[in-house]
């Protein structure tokens, strides 16, 4: 009797010591992004992203391209995230001669712009949006040298992260003084983003060189951007069964309406 009370208190005793330890380790949680490897493409091998840009996301993109070496293309949505993973995201795209896509029905904005920026041949056929980066944690006790200096050091690495991808100056200068924390410089096609591409010689005039953009580059918010996407879909459902890699040219004529309409005044 006795030895069989002392088993029964021997596995309660084991069995709270593990449900106490199991409570003590905090549950994994997955990341705010997902990966996909597509084998076979027009473009050969694909490897999608989408989620957010948050801490470590660079460490996995370089996990996921060691799996899949064979990778020829990212596929890239995303409504940003930190600053500083989107330039290294963007450096790995770079270093590895990998081309990107916006799919027609999809977004990459901010932080995920900068990193698709490091890609070595653009696809647009979605959405891309780019905006002057900001600081959130200003408060009225820091000081105005402080403020200044971040700003410049944040605006210098964008400026210096466009011209070394073979972007005019123009296309940094647009963004700098046209776009804030909710008002966006928006690419709809291939086209209007090549437009600010300096050519192979990337001469130092080019690079300062002003031109009249095309006027299906535009600025607007979150509105806007939500427009453009129900457009953006509605052509993919008349496409259903294509592989939707086709630029969409500019043509959207109503796209200037709907920026009147909804333009940050």
């Amino acid at each position: 009797m006795r030895f069989l009370l002392f088993i029964m208190i021997f596995i309660t005793t084991v069995f709270v010591a593990k449900t106490a330890y199991s409570q003590s380790i905090p549950p994994q949680v997955a990341p705010p992004y997902m990966f996909r490897y597509v084998p076979e493409t027009p473009w050969g091998p694909m490897l999608q992203f989408r989620g957010n840009f948050v801490a470590g996301v660079k460490n996995d993109f370089i996990k996921m391209l060691k799996l899949h070496p064979d990778t020829e293309i990212v596929s890239l949505e995303s409504p940003g995230g930190l600053l500083t993973e989107g330039y290294d995201v963007g450096t790995v795209l770079s270093d590895n001669e990998l081309d990107v896509w916006v799919p027609r029905d999809g977004a990459c904005i901010s932080a995920c712009a900068l990193a698709f920026i490091g890609g070595w041949e653009y696809k647009v056929s979605g959405l891309l949006a780019f905006h002057a980066p900001w600081l959130p944690k200003y408060d009225g006790s820091m000081k105005l040298m402080d403020i200044y200096s971040q700003g410049m050091m944040t605006g210098g690495s964008q400026s210096f992260w466009f011209a070394l991808n073979g972007f005019r100056a123009q296309f940094f200068m647009t963004i700098a003084q046209y776009t804030n924390r909710d008002t966006f410089l928006i690419i709809t096609n291939t086209q209007d983003l090549m437009w600010f591409l300096m050519h192979p010689e990337r001469t130092y005039a080019e690079y300062l060189e002003i031109k009249p953009m095309p006027k299906s580059v535009l600025q607007g918010n979150g509105n806007l951007m939500a427009h453009i996407m129900q457009r953006k879909r509605l052509e993919v459902l008349r496409k259903k069964g294509e592989f939707n890699f086709e630029g969409s040219t500019g043509k959207f004529p109503t796209f200037r309406e709907m920026q009147e309409l909804h333009q940050v005044k």
